[in-house]
């Protein structure tokens, strides 16, 4: 298998953003557009929108990530579950994180996994390493990494 390794860094701390780059190119990018909603554009580095993310229910972990207006995935944790589902248009993914939510694995709907994400602190910033196999649909799966920092920043202020 050939993966792709991605490295996501947040910078902000009220109104996060992220910068995903392949090795020192940047090669999207991803800004929260509401002050006091989760809700993020995901763009290419030449600005182009490629994908909107928003939370969709107050009181829960689902996100809907939106390309051109079209739902191209829904992504619900549970509350105290250690798996994010994801269905959609590029097909089922299950993540599954590690005790400590450093590692994910991402698993294609058959078991196989077909990526990992990584995450370290720096400071208030949190920096992620995603390595996903170039047959996937990259720019769709590079959305989790922003959901799963999203979903660990609401867990934290709870």
């Amino acid at each position: 298998m050939e993966y792709k390794a991605f490295t996501m860094e947040r910078t902000g701390v009220f109104r996060p953003d992220y910068k995903i780059m392949e090795g020192d190119t940047l090669v999207y990018q991803v800004e929260k557009t509401k002050l006091f909603k989760h809700v993020y554009a995901f763009h290419d580095a030449q600005g182009n929108n490629l994908y909107t993310i928003t939370k969709t229910r107050p009181s829960k972990f689902v996100f809907e990530i939106t390309r051109h207006g079209e739902v191209a995935g829904a992504v619900s944790k549970g509350f105290f579950s250690s798996t994010i589902d994801i269905e959609g248009k590029s097909g089922r993914y299950t993540v599954v994180s590690s005790l400590l939510q450093k590692t994910f694995t991402i698993q294609d709907s058959h078991g196989t996994e077909v990526g990992k994400i990584s995450r370290r602190m720096k400071g208030f910033r949190n920096r992620y390493g995603v390595a996903l196999e170039n047959r996937e649909d990259m720019e769709y799966l590079l959305c989790l990494p922003v959901i799963i920092d999203a979903i660990l920043r609401i867990q934290s202020s709870t």
